[in-house]
């Protein structure tokens, strides 16, 4: 009988989670995060992924402390467990089993540029109930020995305000994080399709107790 929806603020960071109810067309927000993002919802558990800046910008703006992390609660918004990674880790793709007991996302250094050199990403389990945190897949078991690196070009300015234009390494990750109908297996996808003709891989992995 409700919807649930985030509502932003168009160039403000955070949003608000938020119910209208069928019936009587009511509108209530269950939760508001300067810092949170988005949200999923299965059964009767929400997860919203959030950051926090700790303060200390760099001079372009750059909140150089920033960590990651996301918040667990239930249906009417009450909070179940807050998931803080440590300073360095970012976590993205964060998909609710089914039942809404387990949550699997894709957590990696906190490293974005494209200059940087290639980095493992890794997918984690969260038992809802008990906020317990458990490695489930490592990329680097998934590289094959000897693969082709795949490049493209990047510019970017020089120091005397020139654009130059860099060779750099196609990052490889993990997406389309999907969970079967009961909530003991899920699937993904290793592999980027950036350079054209990478390959990509699609994993099943099965959770024991």
């Amino acid at each position: 009988g409700k919807f649930y929806y985030t509502q932003d603020i168009n160039g403000k960071e955070g949003v608000k989670l938020c119910t209208v109810d069928v019936k009587i067309k009511e509108i209530k927000t269950i939760f508001s995060n300067q810092y949170s993002r988005t949200a999923d919802k299965k059964g009767k558990t929400i997860i919203i992924d959030h950051f926090d800046n700790n303060g200390g910008q760099s001079s372009d703006g750059v909140f150089l402390n920033r960590t990651f992390g996301a918040i667990i609660m239930d249906e009417s918004g009450k909070q179940l467990q807050d998931i803080k990674l440590p300073k360095g880790r970012y976590n993205s793709n964060h998909v609710l089993s089914p039942d809404g007991s387990k949550v699997a996302y894709v957590e990696c250094t906190n490293d974005i540029s494209p200059l940087a050199p290639s980095f493992d990403e890794y997918i984690k389990i969260i038992d809802v109930k008990t906020g317990a945190v458990k490695e489930i897949v490592n990329t680097s078991t998934l590289k094959d020995k000897g693969a082709k690196i795949y490049y493209t070009i990047l510019k970017t300015i020089d120091k005397d305000g020139k654009e130059v234009e860099k060779k750099v390494p196609v990052r490889v990750g993990i997406s389309n994080i999907c969970w079967d109908s009961t909530s003991s297996a899920l699937s993904f996808t290793y592999g980027d399709s950036g350079a054209g003709n990478i390959k990509i891989d699609t994993y099943i992995v099965s959770l024991d107790k």
